[in-house]
């Protein structure tokens, strides 16, 4: 996984039970998400939505990509065209698997603690990470799956 600040920055990927998103001092969330990069490897396939902020009302979901087969690239998040200066950041997502269990552990932008230890089964089951309303967009991010 690899996540995207701005409409330009794409951090290093991140392996399973690492955050995305910390800074260089390793200790520090950074600033908050506007795509992220996911690949999985062993549950049989991922599909995923972002939900992102709207200064102009409730956070707005993007379309779920369709399932992507493991070893391939999944990506979320706004586009970032070459006419905006500052895409949209996440107040969530959510993601799905086809075996296994998903789990989560989220930073949010603005505060000092992580939220809950959560997990889902396969699908049709998906894990929901953040909040759906505008404010404190998502700033660090560990997926973390399990048999």
């Amino acid at each position: 996984m690899r996540i995207r600040i701005g409409k330009d920055h794409w951090s290093k990927p991140n392996c399973e039970d690492n955050f995305a998103g910390i800074n260089a001092d390793g200790k520090t969330f950074g600033e908050p998400f506007t795509a992220i990069n996911i690949a999985s490897y062993g549950m049989n396939g991922i599909s995923a939505a972002a939900l992102v902020n709207n200064p102009g009302g409730k956070p707005v979901w993007r379309p779920t990509t369709k399932v992507i087969p493991d070893g391939s690239d999944l990506y979320i998040g706004d586009p970032g065209g070459k006419d905006d200066l500052q895409p949209p950041t996440f107040a969530g997502m959510k993601v799905t698997v086809g075996t296994g269990q998903v789990c989560h552990i989220v930073h949010f932008h603005h505060t000092n603690s992580l939220g809950d230890y959560i997990c889902a089964k396969p699908r049709p089951e998906y894990l929901f990470i953040g909040i759906t309303s505008n404010g404190n967009p998502l700033d660090g991010l560990a997926l973390l799956p399990r048999d």
